[in-house]
């Protein structure tokens, strides 16, 4: 019966902690400021909290970071795979954002930033995606706003 008992538990601990669908956060945020204003404090606000820039293109308004990582903990800027051994040993994550600067007149433009975040976990030894919660991202939101007043 102990057998089973630790196969069973086993099972469920793998299944538990299973990658999840690539999941995406999407945020929006509308800014009364010009698209060149915007799009420079966009670029300033990833430079200043060190995303690399992977690809851009201004003329789509699309910027793509490559993937940073990140060493606090992950489950306050993100809902991870609950692991039954260790539900708090997500110490490492890493982030990605796809970011969109889009004029909406003169005077108005709107960024769209959706992100995959990972979180290593370390029990396992992997990487696993999570849901993100927004807080990184609400975090560039601020800060750009911020810089365009």
């Amino acid at each position: 019966m102990k057998k089973y008992f630790f196969a069973f538990i086993f099972i469920f601990a793998c299944a538990s902690t299973s990658q999840m669908s690539k999941p995406q956060y999407v945020g929006y945020n509308t800014f009364d400021a010009s698209f060149d204003k915007v799009w420079n404090a966009v670029l300033q606000v990833l430079g200043e909290g060190g995303f690399p820039i992977g690809a851009i293109e201004k003329e789509s308004g699309i910027i793509t970071t490559d993937f940073v990582t990140f060493t606090y903990d992950v489950l306050s800027s993100a809902e991870c795979p609950k692991a039954i051994i260790n539900l708090l040993n997500w110490k490492e994550g890493q982030i990605r954002m796809n970011i969109l600067v889009r004029k909406i007149n003169e005077n108005s433009t709107q960024v769209t930033i959706r992100s995959v975040i990972m979180g290593f976990e370390h029990s396992w030894g992997r990487w696993n995606y999570c849901n993100s919660t927004g807080v990184i991202e609400n975090q560039i939101f601020n800060a750009v706003a911020k810089r365009i007043q």
